[in-house]
């Protein structure tokens, strides 16, 4: 049995041969986004419990390292967003 999957212009291919044409593999879109999203909110949510924990001095310093992975996770769940709402 032969499968392989492969991202082409940011979406999921599959084929089940090795000669075979690739196929747009169907994904759970409203899962995904809703995956996304939580994780998101648990980022956030760490990140202002974190902060919160800090001394006026480690907080300048300190949420640079927050807000770093914060903005990273939303320009991803943009992406994500922009690509499965066409």
């Amino acid at each position: 049995m032969f499968y392989e999957e492969k991202l082409i212009d940011g979406k999921l291919y599959c084929r089940t041969t090795p000669d075979g044409e690739w196929r747009l593999k169907s994904v759970d879109q409203s899962a995904l986004i809703r995956e996304l999203v939580v994780a998101l909110e648990r980022l956030e949510r760490a990140a202002t419990q974190a902060a919160s924990a800090m001394t006026p001095g480690e907080e300048q310093i300190g949420l640079i390292g927050l807000i770093a992975p914060a903005v990273a996770a939303r320009v991803a769940l943009a992406k994500v967003l922009r690509e499965y709402r066409g």
